[in-house]
């Protein structure tokens, strides 16, 4: 019996600036699933957390249609600047996509993705939702963001997106954690607490090698319900 355990892989084609076992190169991810090697490299888990800095590299799809085979749980996380193509090419492998949603301002959001424009990205996620792919999205709370959660949500209920705010312990003091938390009372909003810094500061995303996305999804689910029970009973 497989625990309901997560692994976060990192596919890479070049070098990368932080230390992780869990990071492999396209080639080197290729030849482990040539040689049958794979499980010695990584545990078998419920499900695993992907993302790849190259979306055409061979090591992805190889990767992909390997665990899809073996019965596994996919997440795949990026941005949308993916094309459709890409994502309708692999929608019946990955079972959820994680898109990172830096801000809901649309001039502040061209600004840090700077790829594509807020517009765009609304457009995909519609597209996407209409076809009934499995979506959501990510992005990290700041101090300076608390000010603004109350505009973010009411976007997010507007629309029905899954949304995980996830954040560092040593970010907020603890009134601004009961703040944030404050929201995950609202159905499709999860809050994510983490222990672990960034890998990737231009890309934050709540994945660790020292962390499990399972355990932390189950949690932030029963806080949710703990909240929303207490909110009903006026409590």
């Amino acid at each position: 019996m497989i625990l309901k355990r997560s692994c976060p892989i990192f596919i890479v084609d070049g070098s990368v600036s932080f230390d992780n076992a869990h990071v492999v190169s396209s080639h080197d991810l290729t030849d482990m699933l040539n040689q049958g090697t794979f499980f010695s490299s990584f545990p078998k888990c419920f499900s695993y957390d992907i993302w790849t800095d190259n979306i055409m590299s061979d090591g992805l799809v190889r990767l992909v249609h390997f665990l899809h085979g073996e019965g596994l749980i996919i997440r795949f996380w990026n941005d949308l600047s993916l094309s459709e193509e890409f994502i309708f090419h692999l929608r019946s492998y990955i079972s959820y996509w994680g898109f990172y949603w830096p801000t809901f301002n649309p001039h502040d959001y061209q600004a840090i993705i700077g790829g594509h424009t807020f517009q765009h990205a609304q457009s995909l996620l519609d597209r996407l939702m209409s076809e009934t792919i499995n979506v959501f999205l990510h992005l990290p709370i700041y101090p300076y963001h608390l000010d603004d959660l109350p505009e973010w949500v009411d976007y997010i209920l507007e629309y029905q997106h899954l949304t995980f705010f996830h954040y560092q312990h040593t970010e907020l003091s603890s009134l601004q954690k009961q703040s944030l938390h404050y929201f995950e009372q609202f159905l499709p909003v999860f809050i994510l607490p983490l222990r672990h810094s960034y890998y990737m500061s231009d890309l934050p995303l709540p994945l660790h090698i020292h962390s499990n996305f399972e355990s932390l999804f189950s949690r932030a689910s029963f806080r949710k319900s703990i909240r929303r029970l207490r909110l009903f009973l006026g409590l």
